[in-house]
C-alpha cells in the first residue's frame, strides 16, 4: 500500500489553519510544529509537536522522527528560514538556506540587490554602537534587520531621536543589527506572485495607502496597482532582476518596492505568501490562480501548471481602525459581513482587550477583503463595510507603546 505523504507546517496559528485544510484537502497528512502548547491549528492537524519554529535543530529533529516528504512556512517570515534549512538537510524541496537568508534579511537583501546594481537606498548596518553610527542623513527609517511586521520600526527626523530608535530596533532584531536608512519619497507597492523553475510570474501589483499618524502602517492595499503602464512594467523588471540577485528559485514571493521620480526601489522581498489574506484570498482571486495550492505542491516536489486568468479583478484589504482604549463593545461586524463582495471581515481583538497606539502592524485592530470587478467597485464594497463597524473603546492612561 502507498504511504500518505506528510507535509510539516511551520506555526499553527490563524493564519497556518488554511494551509492545513489545504493540504489535507489534496490528500497529504499533515504536521503542525508551533512553539505554543495550544496553537490553534493543531485542532486539524494530523500530528501536532510543540517546537519553536525558529529552533532549526529542534525542528530537523521532529521532521527527521515524523519521516515528513515536505515542509513549508506560508506567511511568516520567522519560519522561513527554519523550512529551508531542514528542506536542504533532508533532501526534500526548498529554496535554499542562503537564500533563505537572504529574504528575511534586510541588510543582506540590500546587498544583494546593490551587487546586481540595482538601486537601493542609502543604508547603514549598526548594532548599536551609536558614536560609531554613520547616518545616510535624516530623515531615516530605523529598522530590525530581521523581524516583521513593522515591530520595532521608527521614522526618525531629528538627531536627537536616532539614539532611542536605534535602541528600540535592536531589542526587536533577532541578530541584534539594526539597519539605517534614507526615508523615501514616492508610492510602496507590493509584488505577489510565484517562481517556478527560476521563471517568476507576477499575480498581483497592489498599491499601499500609508497611515497618516504612522506612515510605515498601511491604511489599504489595493489590487490592481493605481500606476502607469510603463512604471508597472518597470516594476516587473526590477522584480525580477531582484530576485535572480538574491537566488529564489522556485516558491511564493510578497515584495516590497518604493517607486520614486526615477527609479523602483527593494524594500523587503519575502520568500512566502503575503498576510492579511492576501495570500488566501486576494491573490487567488485577482489573478486565478489558486496559490496556496501551488505552494502546498511545490514542498511537496510537485510540479505545479501555471493558469493564471487573463485579466484581473480588484480586490482592496481594508484595515480596521480604533482610537488606544479598552473595548468595550464591536458592532456592525455582521451588517459588514452581508455587504457584496465583502469577503471576510478579521478581527485581531474582542471585547476586554486593549487597543495600543498605532506603533506597528500588529496595532491594528484587524481588517477586512473586499472584491469586485473593478478597482472602483472593490474600493467602494470596502469604505461600506468598514464604516458599519464600531468600536466602543474606554480610553486608558499609561498605555504601553
Amino acid at each position: 500500500m502507498t504511504r500518505t505523504r506528510w507535509l510539516q507546517v511551520l506555526g499553527g496559528g490563524p493564519w497556518q489553519i488554511d494551509t492545513v485544510r489545504c493540504a489535507q484537502g489534496l490528500g497529504y497528512k499533515v504536521l503542525v510544529t508551533d512553539m505554543y502548547p495550544d496553537a490553534a491549528a493543531y485542532a486539524i492537524a494530523d500530528a501536532h509537536e510543540v517546537v519553536n519554529v525558529v529552533d532549526l535543530e529542534a525542528t530537523l529533529r521532529v521532521a527527521e522522527s515524523h519521516r515528513i516528504d515536505g515542509i513549508i512556512a506560508d506567511t511568516s517570515d520567522v519560519s522561513v528560514p527554519t523550512a529551508a534549512f531542514v528542506a536542504e538537510r533532508l533532501g526534500l524541496p526548498g529554496i535554499g538556506y542562503e537564500t533563505a537568508l537572504n529574504c528575511t534579511n534586510k541588510a543582506r537583501l540590500r546587498e544583494c540587490c546593490a551587487a546586481a546594481g540595482l538601486q537601493v537606498p542609502d543604508y547603514c548596518v549598526t548594532d548599536g554602537a551609536l558614536p560609531r553610527l554613520s547616518t545616510p542623513g535624516l530623515p531615516v527609517i530605523v529598522k530590525p534587520t530581521d523581524n516583521q511586521s513593522g515591530r520595532g520600526v521608527s521614522i526618525v527626523r531629528s538627531a536627537s531621536d536616532l539614539d532611542e530608535a536605534v535602541d528600540t530596533a535592536r531589542r526587536f532584531s533577532r541578530s541584534g543589527k539594526v539597519l539605517v536608512e534614507r526615508l523615501l519619497a514616492g508610492t510602496e507597492v507590493i509584488v505577489d506572485g510565484i517562481v517556478l523553475d527560476g521563471e517568476p510570474t507576477v499575480l498581483g501589483i497592489s498599491n499601499k495607502s500609508p497611515n497618516a499618524e504612522n506612515p510605515t502602517v498601511s491604511t489599504s492595499i489595493a489590487y490592481p496597482a493605481d500606476l502607469a503602464p510603463s512604471t508597472l512594467d518597470l516594476i516587473r523588471v526590477t522584480n525580477r532582476r531582484a530576485l535572480n540577485a538574491l537566488g529564489l528559485r522556485r516558491g511564493p514571493f510578497h515584495a516590497e518596492y518604493f517607486v520614486t521620480q526615477d527609479a523602483v526601489i527593494p524594500i523587503d522581498i519575502a520568500a512566502r505568501g503575503g498576510g492579511v489574506h492576501i495570500y488566501r484570498l486576494v491573490i487567488p482571486h485577482v489573478s486565478g490562480f489558486d496559490l496556496p495550492v501551488a505552494a502546498v505542491r511545490l514542498a511537496l516536489g510537485e510540479r505545479v501548471q501555471l493558469t493564471p486568468r487573463a485579466t484581473s479583478r480588484a480586490a482592496v484589504v481594508e484595515f480596521l481602525q480604533a482610537p488606544p482604549g479598552v473595548i468595550r463593545r464591536i458592532r456592525g461586524v455582521a451588517d459588514a459581513e452581508s455587504v457584496p463582495g465583502i469577503a471576510i471581515v478579521y478581527l485581531r481583538v474582542a471585547p476586554g482587550d486593549v487597543v495600543r497606539p498605532l506603533c506597528d502592524k500588529d496595532a491594528r485592530p484587524g481588517h477586512l477583503v473586499a472584491f469586485g470587478e473593478s478597482l472602483s467597485e472593490a474600493r467602494e464594497r470596502a469604505a461600506l463595510a468598514r464604516e458599519l463597524i464600531r468600536f466602543d473603546v474606554d480610553p486608558t492612561e499609561n498605555q504601553a507603546t
